[in-house]
């Protein structure tokens, strides 16, 4: 982790030394990585959280279980509802939508990068 943190200050002071204009892609290619192994985590902390839930449930007698697990449901629904709008609100403010647009080739026809294709694929 501590290797991890080091090496993303590295690379954070590269790019912004860097005066190249393909500075954008450089950070995607960076971050790419870094947004790959999150959603690995995001895939590996769900299932051990309801398992976890399941595991409770299975021990407690049918009324307790009952109540605990509507809890847990309410719980479930209001922090990723909370999530959603936190992220959709911050999106809206941070993301410039014209960042988003087609790059322009010489002839003016916006097309799309085959790096940038695959990548948004994965």
């Amino acid at each position: 982790v501590v290797l991890g943190f080091v090496a993303g200050i590295w690379a954070n002071k590269k790019v912004q030394e860097s005066t190249k204009p393909s500075t954008t892609e450089l950070v995607m290619f960076i971050s790419f990585p870094g947004e790959i192994f999150l959603r690995m985590l995001q895939l590996l902390v769900l299932p051990l959280v309801v398992s976890s839930v399941i595991v409770s449930l299975a021990i407690l007698d049918k009324k307790s279980a009952a109540k605990l697990g509507k809890r847990f449901a309410c719980y479930s629904l209001v922090t990723t509802l909370l999530a959603v709008t936190t992220g959709v609100i911050l999106a809206s403010l941070i993301i410039n939508p014209k960042e988003n647009e087609l790059q322009e080739n010489k002839n003016g026809d916006k097309s799309l990068n085959a790096v940038h294709s695959v990548l948004d694929m994965i």
